[in-house]
């Protein structure tokens, strides 16, 4: 997608390694989720990616054919090589979903983001800190039990220190249940 403010952007997104854990009894869950320092393609614009640590929480329920999943997480962004560090974010998600299978859904979800101030070698970047309200339009597919994908249409409503965008997000989640 070409965009004025943006430029021509294409490529994978970082990479993140979640651990949840959850009680099925409550629909609710705790997890860590580390964001990997790499991406491909251009995304990597105007500087090299660094590492993140989300902590969170997670809550899922269905009600008939009706599902909802809440999120909320703090994610601390460490300083990359180049002594860049981005602001921390706190992260609020609400995905109201529809079933039609037991398998598939469609949704349209709601974030809004908090994000911290930057800096730079040690030093805050004054008037950096932000916030970013975002429609996810979607679908959601269960494959296996511990197999799912979903697809979204991300559209940013309005933000501080953001670009209006859209994109595609593709998401593929693969779940290792512990064993007794």
């Amino acid at each position: 997608k070409s965009n004025k403010d943006a430029g021509d952007m294409g490529g994978f997104g970082q990479p993140d390694l979640a651990v949840k854990y959850t009680l099925p009894q409550y629909g609710a869950g705790a997890f860590v989720d580390l964001t990997l320092p790499f991406v491909t393609g251009n995304l990597d614009f105007p500087f090299e990616p660094a590492m993140g640590l989300a902590l969170g929480a997670v809550y899922q329920n269905r009600f008939g054919n009706f599902r909802i999943t809440g999120m909320a997480d703090y994610q601390i962004n460490f300083e990359n090589k180049d002594k860049i560090k981005l602001g921390n974010v706190f992260l609020l998600y609400a995905k109201p979903e529809a079933m039609w299978t037991e398998f598939i859904g469609t949704y349209l979800g709601i974030k809004y983001a908090m994000i911290g101030e930057s800096a730079f070698d040690g030093r805050s970047n004054s008037g950096s800190d932000g916030y970013l309200l975002t429609l996810l339009p979607g679908i959601n597919t269960q494959l296996t039990k511990s197999l799912a994908y979903e697809i979204n249409v991300p559209f940013t409503l309005m933000g501080k220190n953001t670009n209006s965008s859209w994109g595609i997000s593709a998401n593929f989640y693969a779940t290792l249940p512990l064993v007794n």
